[in-house]
Formats: structure tokens, C-alpha cells, sequence
């Protein structure tokens, strides 16, 4: 009695084994079906379909200009890898009209092409030619490093709202951008481990991140040298910078959080299985506006326009001055006979235009021009050879009403 309750028991187990697990490379494993949920990546909308009560998305969609994602497909390898750019979504779609749920819309198939999401194996959907992703797989914390900042493994996070019925996937974003370049002048950044360090340096008319070695910058063109690097992280850091992280600014004494920081792998898709290539970090300011303000309040102090233009001329050779109505630029040479382009504003502050003294522009004409509007200065450069070797000058547009020279 006891084998004949075994034996029908195990038939009943085998009869409920999903048919996925015999299924064939091409075999029908289910339906897609539409839905009434509306899914967006950030807020750009996207198609959505439902596939085993899940909302699911096209991995080829995510293509689309706007949606700040790519993907590569190697059918040698069979691996298609999707990848975040790590930027706000910022495509402007046409709200998607909802689906009647239920409705059958295709099969989907077994497949043995392996789907990366960031570099992460993800569930990938055979929909006949295309590959259907889950958002609520995409979207997991369960087991996430980076947990704690609501982020899954995947660098993503998602959000359900059941009123509205709708449904977002959110990559994590970088926003580095909007404290540098021309946002903040004779100032520039380190980075060690987790921490932003700002450097005052008169030299710097768009800031960034300069090659240190412990957030300490390199001199010289040492950058070059083993050792140092744009993004430094220590050997006691270690792993730690693959896990969301805090992110710290320190302007002059004071050291502030100021958002997140992680890095993220990037292989390729050529081998099999994919190499690691590079890496790449990013980070997210929560208030850039605050963190502008901190780093501007560790410059050094502004110059008025006589106390500049005093000093650049007494120090170096004037080779000419063109006279703007908000603006005086000043080419000047120095004993070794670099140019410098500084340009000094009439209500005060410097900065620093251009620098030639390096082997490739030695021995090149340099001259300083009006440029089509009252706020421009052009800087040209001769001889340069265009492509079919013949000299010509180069010019150099500079909008001065868009620096900061406070």
C-alpha cells in the first residue's frame, strides 16, 4: 500500500513540473498578454505587456532615443546585454492608451539566450524575435548590496501605484554634471574612495575631476604617470565602491554628505562568458544648488579688475588687449614664451582662456579677435592643416557672459 501511495504521489509531482523544464529552444511556454497597467522608465512612457501577472517591458524598446539605455546582441555568444546609462530618462513619448487586460497577444518561447541587465543575468522572454524583461524582477531588493537606498541589484528601483495603476522603473541617475563645468570656474574636484574635494585653482575656467592619488592632484602632467586617476579608490576601500555608498564633499574644513556614489562593471559581449573591460563610477548630488555653494566658498578670494589686470601685466609680456564692453581679454607670453588668453571682467574676476606652450602648439601663431557678439572672444591658432593638408587657422569661440567669474 505504501509503494502504490509513492508512486502516484511522485506521478502527481511530475505532472505539475513546469513544461519549461522539458521545453525545447523554440517550444511555446506561455502567452503574452496585454494590460491596463501603464509603465514608464522614470517618466517617459513604454509599451508594457503582462506575462505570468508580471509587468514586462522590450528589451529592444529600451533602444529608443530618450529612454537612456543600449543593448548589444551577440548570437555567437547568445547573450544580449542591456545597459543603464545612468542618466534621467528624458524622451518625450505620447502617453501609451491602456490595453483591455487578458487579452492574448503572442506565445512566448523557450530560449537559451542569456539576458544581462547592468551586467547581471535577468529573466529574458522569447516573444517571437524580441526579449520581454520584468520590471518587478528589475526592481527586487530582496539581496541587494545597495538595499539600504532602495536600489536593487540591477541599479534600479521600481514603483507601483495602485490608484493610477501604473508602474516605473528607475535607473539610478548621475548629476555630477550640474557642479562642474560651467557651473563652477577656478575651482576643480578630486575623488578618493568616496569623498569630493574641491581645489581652488585659478586656472580652471570649466571645473572637473582631476587625476589624484588619495584626492590629492597631481602636478605637472603627473597624471600620466602610474597611480594616478580621475576616480581613486583606496586598497583598504576595496570592494566597498560595487555597494551604494554615501557620498561626501569636502570644502575647506567641512566635510558633508552630499548624495550617492557606486560603481558599476562594464564587460563585453565578444566572449563568452563576457569579460570585465572597465569600469565606470557615478554619482548622484541630492541638492546641487547647496553643494555649488559650498564649493564656491573655498576659492580663492575674487580679484577686482585694476588689481587683475595689474598683475597680468606686470608679470608676463602683453602681447595684445581687445577691449570688450563688459569684458577686457588679454593675450600674454611668458619668459619661456608660452601664450596665455586671460580675459578679466570690468566688475571683477579672472580667468584663465587658454594655455599654449605644450611641444604640439610650440611655434603656432596665436591672436585674440572680436567674436559676432559684445559678450565673445574668438582665440585663433595658425598654422593648423585641414584634411586635405592645407594650413588654416583654427578658432576658438569663447562665451564670456557663461563663465562664472565671481
Amino acid at each position: 500500500m505504501e509503494k502504490r501511495c509513492f508512486s502516484l504521489l511522485l506521478m502527481a509531482l511530475l505532472c505539475i513540473v513546469p513544461t519549461a523544464v522539458f521545453s525545447e529552444n523554440g517550444d511555446i511556454i506561455g502567452h503574452i498578454y496585454s494590460t491596463d497597467i501603464s509603465a514608464y522608465i522614470g517618466k517617459v512612457p513604454i509599451d508594457s505587456y503582462n506575462i505570468g501577472g508580471k509587468t514586462v517591458i522590450i528589451a529592444e524598446d529600451l533602444n529608443a532615443s530618450g529612454y537612456c539605455h543600449s543593448y548589444e546582441y551577440d548570437d555567437e555568444a547568445r547573450l544580449l546585454n542591456i545597459r543603464a546609462s545612468f542618466y534621467e530618462p528624458w524622451g518625450e513619448y505620447a502617453e501609451i492608451p491602456r490595453g483591455k487586460p487578458g487579452k492574448i497577444l503572442g506565445d512566448v518561447y523557450a530560449t537559451d539566450i542569456q539576458v544581462l541587465y547592468n551586467g547581471i543575468p535577468v529573466t529574458g522572454y522569447n516573444i517571437g524575435g524580441r526579449t520581454a524583461i520584468c520590471i518587478e524582477e528589475l526592481g527586487e531588493l530582496t539581496g541587494s548590496p545597495h538595499e539600504a537606498y532602495g536600489y536593487s541589484k540591477y541599479l534600479v528601483k521600481h514603483a507601483w501605484d495602485e490608484e493610477e495603476r501604473t508602474i516605473r522603473l528607475m535607473p539610478f541617475t548621475t548629476n555630477l554634471e550640474e557642479i562642474m563645468g560651467l557651473n563652477l570656474s577656478r575651482a576643480k574636484y578630486t575623488f578618493a574612495d568616496n569623498v569630493l574635494r574641491v581645489i581652488p585653482d585659478d586656472t580652471v575656467v570649466h571645473s572637473s575631476i582631476a587625476a589624484s592619488v588619495e584626492g590629492l592632484p597631481s602636478e605637472n602632467n603627473a597624471a600620466y604617470e602610474t597611480g594616478y586617476a580621475t576616480h581613486w579608490f583606496s586598497e583598504a576601500f576595496g570592494d566597498a565602491k560595487y555597494r551604494m555608498a554615501p557620498l561626501y564633499l569636502k570644502a575647506g574644513d567641512s566635510t558633508t554628505e552630499i548624495g550617492s556614489v557606486v560603481t558599476v562593471k562594464s564587460s563585453s559581449l565578444y566572449s563568452h562568458p563576457p569579460k570585465e573591460i572597465y569600469e565606470n563610477t557615478y554619482m548622484h548630488i541630492d541638492n546641487p544648488e547647496a553643494v555649488l555653494a559650498l564649493a564656491k566658498g573655498v576659492r580663492t578670494p575674487m580679484k577686482g579688475y585694476e588689481e587683475a589686470v595689474s598683475e597680468l601685466t606686470e608679470t608676463y609680456t602683453e602681447v595684445k588687449r581687445l577691449e570688450l564692453p563688459e569684458y577686457t581679454v588679454l593675450h600674454i607670453k611668458d619668459e619661456t614664451g608660452t601664450d596665455f588668453v586671460y580675459a578679466v571682467k570690468k566688475t571683477g574676476g579672472c580667468l584663465l582662456l587658454d594655455r599654449y606652450g605644450d611641444d604640439y602648439h610650440k611655434d603656432r601663431i596665436v591672436d585674440i579677435l572680436p567674436g559676432d557678439e559684445p559678450h565673445q572672444s574668438v582665440t585663433t591658432l595658425y598654422p593648423f592643416a585641414d584634411p586635405h593638408g592645407k594650413s588654416v587657422t583654427m578658432h576658438g569661440v569663447h562665451d564670456l557672459s557663461s563663465l562664472c567669474f565671481d
